[in-house]
């Protein structure tokens, strides 16, 4: 993994987001063309990139007006400013591209749901059916139909209130990557699954330390302290000066150590968060594995006859449902990995 490397590789699921004009070809938007636009889109992204631009040019514009006068001591103020406008600026950004991918897989996730919900939809009305028969030939009590009834009806229910979540879900990232209300519409396309973390934890901790523009900021503040407590070496300062300058010193090395402490607890604690969605994912594929297998045994005895069309509505709700899990395991697992990617000041990568 590169540092700042812009690429979404290969997902489980690649979500096509589209602009429907009338009749319009779908054009799928992928999740880094969807980044894309949230960058461009995003209000406090656009005031914090702004802000970060203004910081560059006071750093030019002092280090032309100083050039002159060397000064170790206003270099490293100079270069201080500009580390934490832009590690302000990576902050909000990041903020901003994950909103985005959550957004991405929860649509992801309902869309898949909404396959399982008519489904079920389906299956229950099919039991009706067949309640409905058995309680004309006497089998079945009218209570027992009215029972199922509303089992129908709640599945209906169920439906409907996805397809609401779902169009919610196209809203809001409609409002994130600055497309006009009502503009797009979802179509799912499904890939390859996710590759595990390839760095080990150590391997972690050290590109997080090294890509940290918090850690790079504080050791320069380290360095000013550093040169404050020796000017006043050399000066005439009274007692509780130099006792202040040397307490701003031990404040600025503390305050680096917390960091780095800080800093080091957080990938830790997402490395192993990282890792135990791993570990699911593994389980999820096995059980997936075993309904896939158990639902062409299904197809083959219908083939022959030696189940009715019920039992084999029923298995497919049980694909749909380990499907849909997979999906939702899948999601859960690139959250994550999405969080330690940024941790460590790496760009967002699917695969």
């Amino acid at each position: 993994m590169k540092a700042k490397k812009r690429l979404i590789g290969p997902m489980i699921f690649l979500l096509g987001l589209v602009q429907v004009l009338g009749g319009a070809e779908v054009k799928p938007l992928t999740l880094e063309k969807a980044l894309s636009l949230g960058e461009e889109a995003n209000y406090e992204l656009k005031m914090a990139k702004l802000r970060l631009d203004n910081a560059r040019l006071d750093y030019e514009k002092n280090k032309a007006t100083n050039q002159l006068a060397v000064s170790r001591y206003a270099d490293l103020q100079r270069e201080k400013n500009l580390l934490e406008a832009q590690a302000g600026y990576e902050q909000t950004r990041n903020q901003v591209l994950l909103a985005i991918a959550q957004t991405y897989l929860e649509i992801g996730k309902v869309n898949r749901e909404k396959l399982l919900r008519s489904k079920a939809v389906e299956y229950e009305a099919q039991l009706l059916q067949d309640l409905d028969a058995q309680v004309e030939l006497g089998y079945k009590t009218r209570i027992e139909l009215l029972k199922q009834e509303n089992e129908y009806h709640s599945a209906r229910l169920a439906l409907r209130k996805t397809e609401d979540q779902h169009n919610q879900l196209l809203r809001n990232l409609e409002a994130q990557i600055g497309v006009a209300p009502g503009e797009l519409q979802v179509a799912l396309e499904e890939c390859t699954t996710p590759t595990g973390w390839s760095l080990s934890l150590e391997e972690s901790r050290a590109l997080a330390r090294q890509n940290s523009l918090n850690l790079r900021s504080l050791d320069l503040g380290v360095e000013l302290a550093e040169l404050d407590w020796e000017r006043g070496q050399v000066g005439p300062l009274s007692a509780w000066e130099a006792n202040k300058l040397e307490n701003n010193l031990k404040l600025a090395r503390l305050a680096r150590e917390r960091a780095l402490a800080d800093l080091d607890t957080s990938v830790v604690k997402q490395y192993a968060t990282v890792r135990q969605k791993e570990e699911e994912l593994a389980i999820n594929r096995t059980h997936l594995l075993t309904v896939q297998t158990n639902y062409k045994k299904i197809q083959q005895q219908q083939a022959v006859g030696l189940i009715n069309r019920t039992d084999r509505i029923a298995a497919e709700v049980e694909l749909l449902q380990a499907e849909y899990q997979a999906l939702v395991t899948v999601s859960a697992f690139l959250l994550e990995k999405w969080k330690l990617q940024q941790l460590l000041g790496l760009e967002l990568e699917g695969n």
